[in-house]
Order: C-alpha cells, then structure tokens, then sequence
C-alpha cells in the first residue's frame, strides 16, 4: 500500500501468517504479506515458508 512503511519486524509477518494459515494456501499467504508489508514476492514466500516450517514443526499446523 503506497505510503505505508514496510513493517521490518519478522513476528509480524509471522502474526500475519498465523491469522490467515488456516484460510489461504501459501500463495495466498504470500500474497497477503507482499500486500501488507509492501516486499517482493521471493522475501515473502521464504518468510512464509520458513514460518509455516516452524509452525509443522511444533504440531501447530497438519497438512491436508
């Protein structure tokens, strides 16, 4: 969004992902954190990824 500084702390982008993951495929979350947080698609699907790892690693998202 134009004239809304990209937010460079990574719990927020992290709480951005939790908020959406059981709603949107990691496209989708990809997506939302491109939007929100005004990066480029590559920053934001490692940022995604790396934080869903996280989250299977802990029990706290299945697949399916």
């Amino acid at each position: 969004m134009p004239g809304r500084p990209a937010d460079p702390r990574p719990q927020s982008r992290g709480a951005l992902v939790w908020s959406l993951v059981e709603e949107r495929d990691e496209d989708g979350l990809v997506a939302a954190v491109v939007e929100r947080f005004s990066t480029g698609d590559a920053a934001a699907r490692e940022d995604v990824r790396g934080f869903v790892a996280l989250l299977r690693e802990r029990g706290l998202v299945v697949e399916g």
